[in-house]
């Protein structure tokens, strides 16, 4: 039977949550993966490099391919493209490097490494020493002698296959050195590709907020433009616009009088202009003015700067490395090829090698070695063209090795040379940012200077409509207060006459009327009193020829009231409730009078009772 299996530790639950990242140091090409908890924020990612590379936290800079920064309260989780696919690199700057490059490394100043591996063999020597052993005498030879050349020729055999598996493993060292560095400077292009990215990203950004501000700009200058152009002649024509003398006590609480109605203080403002002050209006124009001209200047300056940068950034964009890189990575590749054909000839040598065992174990006399010899010089030529070739092979790893050496340290100085030039751009779009928030406060500011402006040139229009709106409030005033006392009027009339009405019904009754025995019947009348709220005083701004007119207005309205109005529902609802009161009243005095005769008919006692259940009902 099976057993269950045993549940997960939290360890094991930990590690399979553990998502994977791998990461790119800028400054030396090195990669390495790194473990990370998606629950896990950027922040304690960096105090885990520092401990992985002794980078301090400060100095750390991290970006992806595409140049974008990580957000340091953000999660692991929240960057699922870095984290679900582990080939995406991301690169770690180190911002002490940018401002102060390292000093140039010393690797691959020795003689080993550039050779690429130490030579065990001398390839000349083995040949001439090939060449000495077949030049013997084959007289006077003892079998001795034969095994004596047969091991002369088997030592000579392995020596060369010993000097071709050495050429062999110098060489793979060789190609092995070419591509770590290969693969470092790609890493390396590929850093710097990201603080490019990351430079254009920023100053796309930066582009976006300029051409949003400039055309905001370019309107509200315009706007200005249109303003401080007609100043002149709208001072004119306030100038030109009467005030009515029923205003000029508003108009004067609403502000300090121009320095023109000050000096003619026996003569009382006639226009617009005289209400104003005229002195601080025309010092307001004169600032708007010169703060467009320097907001104007300063955004042409942002402009030029801007351009300027676009084209620094461009500039900098081009990577001749890139194209060098690509030549030296074929050559590397052929270079590994020819690591491959030199194993296939060594395979030959160790072949040829164990031929000279299996003959040496037939060959015993003179004939038989002379029968070898000529196979053996024939392989020996043979294999020194292949060792030759081996060794050239070899020495052709040798040269992109070197260039790659030179390479390196020419691309270690391009490298800190364009990250410090993009770190200076980056500053300098940054102040310019900065200058660009300045310009945008300074444009509002000026937005609202102007807004002065904008009200002494809507002044005469805004003029025009209080007067014809003071006009209609006080037809409005004139009407409603008559309305008002008139209606009171007839409220007083109503209630005189049920004064009268309750006199004439207490008379005679009055002594029946106690507190037990229908006491709602001993009130007064209701009495209102209308009391109208904010009333202020609206002067009179009907001229002589417009006063009639203003008159007629009012007196429509009153009569219009009289008469119950010609439509509308507020009309039909009082006639319908005038109707109810008057068939109420009816119906109350009905019941009055047959409740009297009734009482008029009975005992005390039996009065004293209706009284009581009646109180008690109510």
């Amino acid at each position: 039977s099976k057993l269950p299996s045993s549940p997960p530790s939290s360890l094991q639950e930990a590690l399979r949550r553990k998502e994977s990242m791998r990461l790119f140091l800028a400054d030396t090409g090195r990669s390495f993966p790194i473990q990370a908890d998606p629950t896990d924020t950027i922040a304690s990612l960096h105090e885990r490099l520092e401990l992985e590379t002794g980078i301090p936290i400060k100095s750390q800079i991290l970006l992806t391919a595409q140049g974008s920064t990580f957000d340091s309260k953000a999660r692991v989780a929240d960057y699922p493209k870095l984290t679900k696919n582990p080939d995406v690199p991301v690169f770690l700057f180190n911002r002490t490097f940018i401002l102060e490059p390292p000093a140039q490394s010393s690797e691959g100043s020795s003689s080993d490494s550039k050779q690429g591996g130490p030579i065990l063999f001398d390839a000349s020597l083995v040949s001439a020493s090939c060449f000495r052993i077949y030049e013997f005498s084959f007289e006077n030879k003892s079998p001795l002698d034969v095994t004596h050349v047969l091991g002369e020729y088997q030592r000579h055999f392995e020596n060369q296959l010993r000097q071709a598996r050495a050429y062999i493993e110098s060489h793979g060292k060789r190609h092995e050195a070419s591509c770590t560095i290969l693969r470092a400077l790609d890493a390396k292009n590929h850093a710097l590709r990201a603080a490019y990215n990351s430079l254009n990203a920023h100053l796309d950004s930066v582009l976006k907020s300029m051409s949003k501000f400039d055309q905001s700009f370019t309107r509200l200058s315009e706007e200005n433009d249109g303003l401080l152009g007609g100043f002149e002649t709208d001072l004119v024509r306030l100038g030109k616009i009467r005030v009515e003398p029923a205003l000029f006590a508003t108009a004067t609480a609403a502000g300090p009088l121009s320095s023109s109605a000050r000096s003619s203080s026996s003569n009382k403002p006639r226009t617009l202009l005289d209400i104003l002050p005229e002195a601080r209006l025309r010092d307001w124009a004169r600032n708007c003015s010169m703060r467009q001209q320097q907001l104007k200047e300063a955004v042409g300056g942002l402009r030029t700067s801007f351009e300027r940068l676009m084209r620094d950034v461009k500039d900098h964009g081009s990577n001749h490395f890139h194209g060098i890189l690509t030549k030296l990575e074929e050559k590397v590749t052929s270079s590994g090829k020819l690591c491959v054909e030199s194993e296939n000839l060594t395979e030959i040598l160790g072949d040829d090698v164990n031929w000279v065992k299996q003959v040496m174990s037939h060959t015993h006399h003179m004939d038989d070695l002379r029968i070898f010899t000529s196979k053996a010089r024939d392989k020996d030529i043979e294999h020194c063209h292949k060792l030759s070739s081996v060794r050239d092979y070899y020495d052709a790893a040798r040269r992109p090795l070197e260039s790659l050496y030179e390479c390196r340290k020419e691309h270690n100085s391009f490298f800190y040379q364009r990250l410090a030039a993009i770190s200076e751009l980056q500053t300098k779009i940054r102040s310019c940012k900065k200058k660009l928030s300045l310009y945008k406060e300074g444009s509002e500011s000026l937005r609202r200077m102007c807004v002065e402006l904008k009200k002494t040139k809507a002044l005469p229009g805004v003029y025009k409509a209080c007067v014809q709106e003071t006009k209609r409030r006080y037809v409005f005033q004139k009407r409603f207060l008559s309305l008002v006392s008139s209606f009171e009027k007839k409220l007083i009339k109503v209630h005189e006459e049920e004064t009268r009405a309750r006199t004439d019904f207490a008379k005679g009754r009055w002594e029946y009327l106690t507190p037990e025995f229908f006491p709602f019947l001993r009130y007064p009348p209701p009495k209102v009193h209308i009391n109208v709220k904010n009333v202020g005083e609206i002067p009179n701004l009907f001229g002589p020829e417009e006063q009639d007119d203003g008159d007629e207005k009012v007196q429509e309205g009153v009569d219009d009231h009289k008469d119950g109005g010609t439509e509308g529902k507020d009309g039909r609802d009082s006639e319908s409730m005038q109707k109810q009161i008057e068939r109420l009243t009816e119906a109350l005095r009905i019941a009055e009078r047959k409740l009297l005769e009734a009482t008029s008919k009975m005992k005390e006692g039996d009065v004293k009772k209706i009284t009581t259940a009646a109180a008690a009902a109510a």
